[in-house]
């Protein structure tokens, strides 16, 4: 499992990496304001990649569809897309800029994540994991030289992510033909391919939706907050997703590992090795995400009033971080046991629940940064409840109809 694991960490962190050394280098070699305007154009940026996260799974070029439509839109509507965000209206032509410059990237970046989806599913998670620490490393090292050194502030950083998501896409598709998974023509799929394709597809689609659609209400939120807190938000909000993303690996460690254990004590220790991972790198990343803010926020920005801000949201960064790696661990198991249903049902009532509490917190006075980090909790609170608690149920289901009950319960996962 580690084996699995260590090389597939590395591929969920390309984008929030980049975002993160955007962040860095912006918070100090630029100003607040420029660190602010990154807010709501990653709101935007995050949206549409989880949105189509469903295209890992899809034919290469129908991926170029959406990638260029998105463009598009990103270049038109780009001051309409920022302003939707509720940002300051001050912050919007900063914002769209570094927008206009970052979506040239967008036919690539849908592409890539086709390609780590097919290298991925030949159990080859080492290219995909070179070409993300590579594309990394260009990006670092493009900023020193684009913001560091001349001074071109955000369209800079967002120069360097474009070069480096372009490069990045040439190498997984340079490493498909070779490989042989870029092949002439375009196959029809057919009536039963198509129909096993929705049936996944339908409750999937309605979980990625709700997600991000709970990720924007707390963006959103948090655009509408002063520069100050705003720039404090993208700078702990920044390091926090890094290191929610490590737990990526745990879901699909969740879909290799359980259906392939034997039914019985050995699907239910899978699970508990799981879990446990989950604790650990939860702990691990929570102390990371809430010590970066306390005790060396100079490294995101060097504006001593932004650092307060950032103080104040740690404690809720740390609890935010636990929540998550129990909630990935959980639903991987869901997810391989094809419990799709309850997922996407489970989305529904959090994403209806954030929405409430956002909604009634914004009525009180002195709301702030610090009730933006509160919706982040609450968010995975819910979340943890409802897998933790459906595979509690799903066990004792199990275990009163003494795993006879074919697909109820851990005894009944069924390889994908």
């Amino acid at each position: 499992m580690a084996a699995f694991m260590g090389p597939a960490v590395i591929i969920p962190l390309g984008d929030p990496l980049m975002t993160l050394t955007d962040t860095i280098f912006i918070g100090q070699c630029a100003g607040t304001k420029e660190l602010a305007a990154m807010g709501p154009a990653n709101i935007i940026f995050s949206f549409c990649q989880y949105i189509f996260q469903a295209l890992q799974i899809a034919a290469i070029r129908w991926c170029c569809v959406p990638g260029v439509a998105v463009m598009l839109l990103m270049e038109v509507a780009a001051d309409q897309l920022i302003a939707c965000t509720g940002a300051d209206p001050v912050l919007v032509p900063l914002a769209a800029s570094y927008m206009r410059i970052r979506a040239l990237a967008q036919p690539a970046v849908l592409l890539t994540m086709v390609c780590q989806g097919g290298q991925l599913a030949q159990q080859d998670s080492r290219t995909p994991a070179l070409a993300v620490a590579l594309s990394v490393a260009v990006n670092v090292s493009s900023n020193l030289v684009a913001v560091a050194w001349l001074g071109l502030g955000l369209q800079g950083a967002a120069a360097t992510t474009v070069t480096t998501q372009l490069l990045g896409c040439a190498m997984l598709v340079l490493v498909a033909r070779r490989s042989g998974g870029l092949t002439p023509g375009l196959r029809l799929p057919s009536l039963p391919d198509l129909q096993a394709f929705a049936a996944t597809m339908g409750p999937l689609s309605v979980t990625y939706v709700c997600k991000n659609l709970c990720y924007i209400l707390l963006q959103a939120a948090a655009a509408s907050l002063s520069w100050v807190q705003l720039a404090a938000h993208q700078a702990v909000f920044s390091v926090w997703n890094l290191l929610a993303f490590t737990t990526t690996p745990l879901e699909q460690a969740a879909l290799a590992f359980v259906p392939a254990a034997a039914p019985g004590w050995q699907q239910r220790a899978t699970v508990q090795l799981l879990l446990s991972i989950a604790v650990v790198i939860g702990i691990a990343c929570g102390l990371l995400a809430t010590g970066v803010p306390l005790l060396a926020p100079q490294l995101l920005t060097r504006d001593p009033a932004v650092w307060q801000h950032m103080a104040s949201v740690a404690p809720l960064a740390l609890v935010a971080m636990l929540l998550t790696a129990a909630d990935v661990g959980a639903s991987g198991v869901l997810l391989a046991r094809r419990d799709l249903a309850y997922i996407a049902r489970a989305y529904c009532v959090t994403l209806s629940s954030l929405w409430l509490f956002m909604w009634l917190g914004a009525k009180q006075p002195g709301w702030g940064l610090q009730g933006v980090w509160a919706g982040l909790v609450l968010f995975f609170a819910l979340r943890c409840c409802q897998s933790l608690g459906r595979l509690l149920w799903l066990g004792r289901s199990s275990s009163s109809s003494g795993g006879r009950d074919k697909g109820v319960g851990l005894d009944g996962v069924q390889p994908a």
